[in-house]
């Protein structure tokens, strides 16, 4: 089973003056589509909803007629390092919304879990940031020296300059050089003062893989059923279900009997992938994902890729995040009290591809797994993914999020609208 996720968040800025194209204008990408009459009223209300952490505050904010996948932490990430540069109200909301208590906690935290990632053989998870400054928008200005040696000591990030005429190419070739050449256009040239980007790749195997296949049914959320191949397996698996949500538990790594020494996997890595059906995206489902137990399960799981990327200025703009986007901005850290600047896009980019081939790291052939032993009587529960789910990839050990999303179309019928 193959596995990769690759995230890109980006963040630009531009100069505080009444020339300037207002937030939210020029993405590198295709900003998200528009949705629905129903769910556009419940979108105030959820992004006020501050019991919900701040994942699923903004998963309740996805769009509803396109897959999509995002991440929390690389985003969460991206605001830190923002609010590092950021002073008063800025700073104020930038680390409210991203459920930051403490930034210099989180600066030592976030520097734990860049160390802590690396390549185990059968999972991979790398975090990369970097921050650019483009030469011919900013002739006059640079980075302070308080916030580049936070982010150079605290944040591993490569600090680097461009030109118009380079940055695109620039840019783009660190971008590849740190998703193993997965995605490498993020941005699509050097209009711009200031280009904060942080990405993410994973690349992990199952712990129990996927052997076989099977011909069946995909319901999308419009009612539309279309013909795909499932992913088949039975096995023990943690699994919760009652009236109104399911949930499965897919481990990621190499069963600690048949892992190579060389390339065991630390105790600090314990990553999962959660699949929860008729699950609403307005929930926490963390109280859900605590009391899973073990079951005898017989599993269908579609193959499927999705790629999402979008500015998210709109959405974070929603949660709480209006001064950071504003003429009146402060980023007096980053840059100095002489000039002002403001943030104009966010801009994510996520693909996550799941397939029965094996993971770039790992030869299927060189581990085949055991069939699970199951007595005659013993019941077998079933999970058939053949509707819209909700996939969380997470680190148990640190609770931390990594990646969230929704699959709800079919390649034939995602590109239909309600």
């Amino acid at each position: 089973m193959k596995k990769i996720l690759l995230l890109l968040s980006a963040m630009l800025f531009v100069t505080s003056c009444s020339s300037e194209k207002p937030a939210f204008e020029d993405t590198d990408v295709q900003a998200p589509p528009s949705v629905s009459e129903e769910f556009a009223k419940d979108r105030l209300a959820d992004a006020e909803n501050t019991e919900l952490p701040f994942a699923y505050r903004l998963n309740a904010l996805m769009p509803h007629d396109r897959n999509y996948i995002f991440s929390p932490l690389s985003l969460k990430m991206s605001l830190d390092l923002v609010a590092n540069g950021a002073e008063n109200t800025t700073r104020e909301e930038l680390l409210k919304v991203a459920d930051i208590n403490n930034i210099d906690d989180f600066n030592n935290y976030e520097r734990q879990l860049v160390t802590t990632y690396v390549n185990n053989g059968d999972i991979l998870l790398k975090i990369a940031n970097s921050l650019w400054l483009n030469e011919n928008k900013l002739k006059k200005h640079t980075f302070g020296e308080s916030y580049k040696q936070i982010i150079g000591d605290l944040h591993s990030a490569k600090l680097g300059s461009v030109t118009e005429k380079d940055a695109q190419t620039t840019i783009n070739t660190w971008c590849s050089q740190n998703t193993n050449g997965r995605i490498s256009d993020i941005t699509s040239g050097g209009d711009f003062r200031s280009y904060l980007v942080n990405a993410l790749y994973f690349s992990g195997v199952w712990t129990n893989p996927f052997t076989d296949t099977e011909d069946g049914f995909f319901t999308d959320r419009n009612g539309m059923v279309d013909q795909i191949k499932f992913m088949s397996a039975t096995n023990n698996y943690n699994f919760y279900e009652d009236s109104e949500v399911k949930i499965l538990e897919l481990p990621y790594g190499l069963p600690k009997e048949i892992k190579d020494n060389s390339k065991n996997t630390p105790d600090s890595v314990d990553i999962a992938m959660y699949i929860i059906i008729n699950g609403d995206r307005r929930m926490d489902f963390s109280p859900y994902l605590d009391i899973l137990s073990r079951e005898n399960v017989h599993v269908l799981l579609p193959e499927f890729v999705v790629e999402y990327g979008a500015d998210f200025s709109k959405e974070l703009n929603e949660l709480g995040i209006t001064s950071a986007f504003r003429k009146d901005a402060d980023f007096g850290t980053m840059f100095g009290t002489n000039v002002k600047f403001n943030l104009e896009n966010t801009i994510h980019k996520a693909v996550l591809k799941i397939n029965e081939n094996g993971a770039e790291q790992f030869e299927p052939s060189a581990y085949k797994p055991k069939a699970p032993d199951i007595g005659e009587e013993e019941e077998i529960k079933e999970f058939a993914a053949d509707e819209p789910f909700t996939f969380i990839i997470m680190d148990k050990r640190m609770n931390e999020i990594l990646f969230l999303g929704e699959y709800a179309y079919t390649d034939n019928n995602e590109e239909v609208k309600k």
